[in-house]
């Protein structure tokens, strides 16, 4: 199943310039107060109606003849989104991505990218507050993993904080849609000037506050709290010197492999997203570099990637991956000519996602002679 290019809604959500619209309208108005005879009156009315078709035809042609596929998002600078940390007491972070969203992260804070292609864009929040203003009419999909729920959104801007006991998701401008296992009936739609704060099943049932505006946005730390930068254990210790120096080994490697990836290097690139699983364990990265591994063998060697995917979905793929991994091994399976397969794990996919994205394609590869 290859990327999907970017939908024609992102060019046609893009309104026509509201003065040269008005102009136009002005303009037709006047023909009909000055009531002329009929054939005149249906020569001004056609004459107006072709000056608007005229008018949103060349908008949609103009705009229309950029590159199709958007690409993986960068920085302003060019280089690709990488896992960012934010040591306790430091001063917040601020990353300026190329389609002109932008994401603010406070200290205590760290990110990673699971996933960034033309039509989404995935991060893991796991550890403290970050705010992201995310640039409307884009193409992408953009999801935040957040551990106890997955906020999913188009066009907004919105602040997420999470500490080990709860997540709190708080809404500044447009909509976003929250998911998760402790989510009241799985899914909740937040709205401009709400609020939810979703607590780990051990602890109280989750509650959802309606605030003002600007009360969301001048919510201190203190009522978002923060993990610490040493966060601790189910034991309450302080997580090893060695486990962190994993984390850090392991974000290296993602970022070598995006690397090679980008410079053409698959071999080299399937490599590195190989060690990375054989080295995570229990990290989600090992999962996330098992998805990155199939996209790069599905072509060349589709029942591996099959068999790549069918480990990293057995294991537990992230909320915000899960969808496009179960698509993915439906068309791993159909390339390699597995067409009971196909189908076995389409009616699973069908099953999990009855109104998903990708269903269509997924019955087509599941079809396909």
């Amino acid at each position: 199943m290859t990327d999907l290019k970017a939908p024609l809604r992102s060019y046609l959500d893009q309104s026509v310039h509201e003065e040269e619209l008005q102009r136009v309208w002005r303009g037709v108005q006047r023909r009909t107060l000055a009531r002329p005879g009929r054939a005149a009156r249906a020569t001004y009315s056609f004459a107006g109606a072709l000056a608007v078709a005229a008018l949103v035809l060349l908008v949609l042609w103009g705009r229309g003849t950029g590159p199709v596929d958007a690409g993986p998002l960068t920085l302003e600078d060019g280089r690709a989104p990488a896992p960012v940390t934010v040591p306790q007491q430091a001063l917040a972070e601020q990353l300026r991505l190329s389609d002109g969203s932008r994401i603010e992260l406070q200290s205590a804070t760290r990110l990673d990218v699971l996933d960034n292609n033309g039509s989404s864009f995935v991060t893991s929040l796991r550890r403290g507050r970050g705010h992201f203003d995310v640039h409307p009419g884009g193409p992408r999909r953009w999801v935040v993993e957040c551990g106890l729920v997955t906020v999913e959104v188009i066009g907004t801007a919105f602040s997420v904080a999470r500490s080990p006991q709860e997540v709190t998701v708080a809404v500044q401008r447009g909509v976003v849609q929250v998911r998760g296992e402790t989510v009241p009936g799985r899914e909740r739609r937040l709205e401009a000037g709400q609020r939810l704060v979703v607590r780990a099943p051990e602890s109280t049932e989750p509650r959802e506050v309606a605030c003002a505006e600007s009360q969301c946005e001048g919510e201190s730390e203190a009522s978002l709290p923060a993990a610490s930068a040493a966060r601790p254990t189910a034991s309450g210790t302080a997580k090893p010197a060695g486990a962190a120096a994993m984390e850090d080994r392991i974000g290296s490697l993602l970022r070598q492999a995006d690397e090679a990836r980008r410079a053409g290097q698959r071999e080299r690139a399937a490599d590195l997203l190989m060690r990375v699983i054989s080295e995570a364990g229990d990290d989600q990265r090992g999962r996330v570099a098992a998805f990155a591994l199939a996209r790069l063998q599905i072509e060349d060697s589709p029942e591996q990637a099959a068999l790549t995917l069918e480990h990293a979905i057995e294991a537990g793929m992230p909320q915000g991956l899960g969808e496009d991994a179960m698509a993915r091994q439906v068309e791993a399976y159909a390339r390699a000519g597995q067409m009971d397969q196909a189908a076995r794990a389409a009616a699973e996919y069908e099953k999990k996602y009855p109104a998903g994205r990708r269903l269509s394609e997924v019955r087509r590869w599941a079809n396909a002679e």
